[in-house]
């Protein structure tokens, strides 16, 4: 909403610089690259950091979105240390067993909690990403569901906060 009030007339500056927390797939902060690129003057540099980043998703917005942002991660997680269904031939030997629990509690772990949960589709995080990653204030949908999604069967370590509000 913001952007639409940019203009050269009201800033002197040359330089964005776009912060984030985490960026996973990179889905999300694509859209708001691209909305940022859309608007900003062709003259400004553009710089996106994210505090944490998945490699897919830093991957992602380099070749789909990005154009004219630089993109500087602080920390990028790599593939090797997220938990996906497949396994990285450089993942910890631990993720073997690891791997066999996440499938065996996907049925209890994606179940629906209530009408207004919009539970998770796939047992390894958001588009299979296999996040091991809590921060102080959530739990990214990129994070394993074992660890964050409340079921009716399941009681997670940490819960996710939805972002969307709950009408009660």
């Amino acid at each position: 909403r913001c952007l639409s009030d940019w203009s050269s007339d009201v800033c002197s500056s040359d330089l964005c610089i776009i912060c984030e927390d985490i960026v996973g797939t990179g889905k999300q902060a694509g859209k708001i690259i691209s909305a940022i690129e859309a608007r900003a003057p062709a003259h400004w540099r553009l710089l996106f950091v994210p505090l944490i980043a998945f490699e897919d998703g830093v991957n992602n917005l380099s070749s789909k979105y990005a154009k004219r942002t630089t993109i500087r991660p602080l920390v990028v997680l790599p593939r090797r240390q997220c938990l996906r269904k497949y396994p990285d031939p450089q993942e910890p030997r631990v993720f073997k067993a690891a791997r066999g629990v996440v499938k065996n509690t996907a049925r209890r772990v994606l179940e629906s909690a209530d009408q207004f949960d919009d539970p998770p589709s796939n047992p390894f995080g958001y588009e299979g990403i296999g996040g091991i990653i809590i921060t102080s204030h959530n739990a990214p949908n990129n994070t394993l569901p074992l660890i964050h999604h409340k079921a009716p069967s399941w009681n997670p370590l940490f819960r996710r906060l939805h972002h969307k509000e709950r009408i009660s």
